[in-house]
C-alpha cells in the first residue's frame, strides 16, 4: 500500500536492529556466540539469527531446531538463565547439535522466542548478565512496537479507503452507479478477488445479482438469487455479517443461491446485509483475508451508505412518478402526457416521421355520477383506463386529460391506423358491462383522432385538431370515432 511505504519509509525493520543489537552485544560483551530462535508454531523451533563464533557450524539460520539444551528451561519457566560453571565445560547449546566448551552462558525469553549469549573464556558477571537482560527486553519491546505501529498504519489505510470509497459512493448519481461503485470500493478495502452486490426485489423473496468487481462476478451479474438460500440469505435473515468465522467450509452453506463462487475450503468469504433492520440486499465478498481487525467495519460503514443512498434514489424515483400519473386512472396526468406530447411533436415535425393524437370522453359520464355515485364514476373512469393500456403498444403513452377526457399518444403511426386503435377501444366499451354495487352500466365513448400533417407545428396543433374531431363525433351522436388530418 502507498500510505502504509510512506509511513514505513525510514524505518528499519525489526530484524535489522537486532542484528546490530545483537552485533553491539557480541562487541560490547565480548561473546563468543549470540543466537536467536523462535517457536516454528508446531512445538519445534527454528534458527532466527546467529552471530559470533558459532558462526563456524553445521546449523544454519532457518533451520529447525529440536533441542534447545542447557537453554530448555527458560521457555517453561519464562525467566532469564546465568550458567557459569566452575571451570570451563562442555555444554548442550541450542544453536548446534554438538556440545561446545564454554566459560559461561546467558539465556532470555523474548516474545515467542529464545536469545542466547555466551563466552568461551571466562563467566558472566551480575552486570554483563544484566545488560543483555536489558537488550533482549528490547528486542521484545521493538517487535511489538514494530507490530502496533503496521496495526496502527494498516488501520489507517483501512480507514482512509472506508472514507475514500463512501465518498465515491454518496457521489453517485443513480442507483445502477451506486452499486458499481460499492463493488469497485468494497474490493479496495478488502483486497478480496471477487465482489457481488445483490438488490432484493419489490416482495423481498429474491433478489438479482446487479454488480460486481472480479473474475467470477462477470458470469453471475443478472443472476436470479433466492433471498432464502445460502450465506446471502442468511445475511439478510440475521441481519449481521456471515459466517462468523469468515471462512468457506465443507458444510458452509453456497455463498449466492446455489454458487459457492468457486471457493474452496478453508478461503476467505464474507456477506454483508446492506441496510438495517430491513436490508435491501447484500454485498459478497469471497477470496480474500477478512478477519482483519477494523475490517467489518469499514465495509459496514460502505454497505450502510449504499443502502442510504438506494433508497434515496427509490425515494426519488417514486416521488417523480406520482408527481406524473393520475391516482385513479393509474395513467399519466394532464401535465406529463402534455410534457411527452410536446417532444413528440418536435420530433415527429424535425424527422418527418408519422405521430397520431385520440381525444377520448366518456359519454354521458354525469348520468352515471348523479344515478350510481362518485364511485360508480369512479369505477367507469378506471375501466376506460384499463381498456385503453390494453390496446397501447410499449412505444405508445395514454394520459387523463381531465375529469373524464383521455388523451392516447400514438408514435409512427398514420391517421388510418390511429383510427383503428380508435375503434378497438370504442367497440370494446361499447360491448362491456362495467359491474357496480348497484347493477351493471355501459358506458360508451366518443373518440376524435388526429394525426401530424403539414399544418402542424407544434403540440397545440395537435390537440386542437384531435379535439375538434371529438367535437365533431359528439355532435353526430356519440360512441364514434371521427378523424382529422392537420
Amino acid at each position: 500500500m502507498g500510505e502504509e511505504s510512506e509511513l514505513f519509509r525510514g524505518l528499519p525493520e525489526p530484524e535489522q536492529v537486532r542484528r546490530r543489537t545483537m552485533r553491539a552485544m557480541q562487541n560490547g560483551l565480548h561473546l563468543s556466540t549470540t543466537a536467536l530462535l523462535a517457536e516454528d508454531g508446531r512445538g519445534g523451533w527454528v534458527l532466527r539469527m546467529i552471530a559470533g563464533a558459532g558462526l563456524d557450524r553445521s546449523v544454519h539460520e532457518g533451520a529447525p531446531i529440536t533441542d534447545l539444551g542447557a537453554a530448555a528451561s527458560v521457555p517453561k519457566t519464562r525467566k532469564a538463565m546465568l550458567l557459569n560453571p566452575d571451570r570451563p565445560m562442555a555444554m548442550r547449546v541450542p544453536y548446534q547439535s554438538r556440545a561446545v566448551e564454554l566459560a559461561g552462558a546467558m539465556a532470555m525469553p523474548v516474545g515467542a522466542g529464545l536469545l542466547w549469549a555466551d563466552r568461551r573464556d571466562e563467566p558472566f558477571s551480575d552486570q554483563e548478565f544484566e545488560s543483555f537482560q536489558d537488550a533482549a527486553q528490547g528486542f521484545e519491546e521493538l517487535a511489538i512496537v514494530h507490530d502496533r505501529l503496521r496495526l496502527a498504519v494498516g488501520q489507517v489505510t483501512d480507514l482512509t479507503e472506508t472514507v475514500e470509497g463512501a465518498r465515491a459512493i454518496l457521489e453517485a448519481s443513480s442507483e445502477r452507479e451506486c452499486v458499481k461503485v460499492l463493488a469497485d470500493a468494497a474490493i479496495r478495502q478488502s483486497r478480496a478477488r471477487t465482489a457481488l452486490v445483490v438488490l432484493l426485489g419489490p416482495t423481498a423473496d429474491d433478489g438479482v445479482v446487479v454488480a460486481g468487481a472480479g473474475v467470477v462476478a462477470r458470469d453471475l451479474i443478472g443472476t436470479a438469487v433466492s433471498a432464502s438460500d445460502g450465506l446471502v440469505g442468511l445475511a439478510l435473515r440475521s441481519g449481521i455479517a456471515v459466517p462468523t468465522n469468515l471462512r468457506f467450509l465443507s458444510n458452509t452453506d453456497a455463498v449466492v443461491g446455489t454458487s459457492n463462487l468457486g471457493l474452496t475450503p478453508g478461503e476467505g468469504v464474507l456477506v454483508h446485509p446492506l441496510g438495517a433492520p430491513e436490508p435491501i440486499g447484500a454485498l459478497v465478498l469471497a477470496h480474500g483475508e477478512f478477519d482483519r481487525p477494523g475490517l467489518i467495519h469499514g465495509v459496514r460503514t460502505l454497505c450502510d451508505c449504499t443502502a442510504l443512498l438506494v433508497k434515496q434514489f427509490r425515494l426519488r424515483d417514486l416521488v417523480a412518478h406520482d408527481a406524473m400519473m393520475d391516482g385513479l386512472s393509474g395513467l399519466y396526468n394532464r401535465r406529463a402526457i402534455l410534457s411527452r406530447l410536446v417532444e413528440a411533436v418536435a420530433s415527429a415535425v424535425r424527422h418527418g416521421t408519422e405521430l397520431s393524437l385520440l381525444m377520448l370522453d366518456a359519454d354521458h359520464f354525469k348520468r352515471v355520477n348523479d344515478r350510481h355515485g362518485h364511485q360508480a364514476g369512479d369505477r367507469v373512469l378506471q375501466f376506460i383506463s384499463e381498456t385503453i393500456r390494453r390496446n397501447l403498444r410499449e412505444s405508445d403513452a395514454a394520459g387523463r386529460y381531465g375529469g373524464e377526457e383521455f388523451a392516447v399518444m400514438l408514435p409512427h403511426t398514420p391517421l388510418l391506423g390511429a383510427v383503428t386503435v380508435a375503434e378497438r377501444i370504442r367497440s370494446f366499451c361499447e360491448a362491456s358491462g362495467i359491474p357496480l354495487s348497484s347493477g351493471s352500466v355501459t358506458v360508451t365513448v366518443s373518440i376524435g383522432v388526429a394525426s401530424v400533417g403539414p399544418g402542424c407545428k407544434r403540440a397545440d396543433d395537435l390537440v386542437a385538431a384531435a379535439d375538434a374531431a371529438l367535437y365533431e363525433a359528439k355532435r353526430a351522436g356519440r360512441n364514434q370515432v371521427k378523424a382529422r388530418q392537420t
